[in-house]
């Protein structure tokens, strides 16, 4: 099968645990082909989408956008990192709504199944103002999903909600000098070191997956590949 993926840092997956590389260990007679960028927000991937023609059919694609829409909003270095890199957020949900319809139309021209995945949190708590927004757009990409037959929607953010709802809750909040950490670990245990230090689950900065987080990512991917295999 022919399975592409679109979407932003946790599909380009060079930062934190990458659920992409598990998922290739998985299926390595499949062909899986990664269209995730950094930081992309829902209209930097559609003006990324629109200008690059795929030029053949892929079984299944999934498009998987949302989080830096919202995480534009923590810092006022990461929007000006947004800015530099003409990576534009939408601050309203009906902006946000537009622009994901049309990057999943766009999709399903080159696709037989689109899975639309939801964003997955900002911090690990899942009650903070940013995971309330992420629901909110969570729900925008459920409805319209439901519009389109050959369209899936997959609530992963639910499951991860439900994980750490069965943990004990930290107290975090994203700092700026965080964001620079990536530049100085390479290897997964590095995360996962980082992760537990911090008394995070899922992520090793309440965004980026460790290892755990990516596992149950792959895992879910997995099932739904294995599902519609030729």
């Amino acid at each position: 099968m022919d399975i592409i993926f679109y979407g932003d840092s946790l599909t380009k997956g060079n930062i934190g645990v990458s659920f992409f590389e598990i998922l290739q260990k998985k299926l390595p007679n499949h062909n899986l082909v990664n269209r995730g960028r950094n930081g992309d927000t829902v209209t930097s991937l559609l003006r990324r989408i629109k200008r690059r023609h795929e030029d053949k059919e892929y079984d299944i694609a999934f498009l998987w956008i949302g989080t830096n829409d919202v995480l534009s909003c923590v810092s006022t270095l990461h929007k000006a990192t947004k800015m530099v890199c003409r990576q534009l957020w939408t601050e309203q949900v009906e902006e946000f709504n537009q622009q994901y319809r049309k990057a999943l139309e766009i999709t399903m021209r080159n696709a037989k199944k689109v899975y639309t995945v939801t964003p997955l949190l900002i911090d690990e708590d899942i009650e903070n103002n940013w995971n309330i927004k992420l629901k909110i757009l969570s729900t925008e990409i459920r409805e319209i999903s439901e519009d389109f037959e050959s369209v899936e929607f997959i609530d992963i953010q639910k499951e991860f909600f439900k994980y750490l709802s069965e943990r004990e809750a930290f107290e975090h909040r994203i700092k700026k000098r965080d964001l620079l950490l990536p530049l100085f670990l390479h290897k997964d245990n590095e995360y996962d070191n980082l992760s537990a230090k911090r008394g995070f689950f899922l992520t090793f900065d309440g965004v980026h997956l460790n290892s755990v987080g990516a596992n149950i990512v792959a895992e879910i991917f997995y099932k739904k590949i294995s599902e519609g295999r030729i």
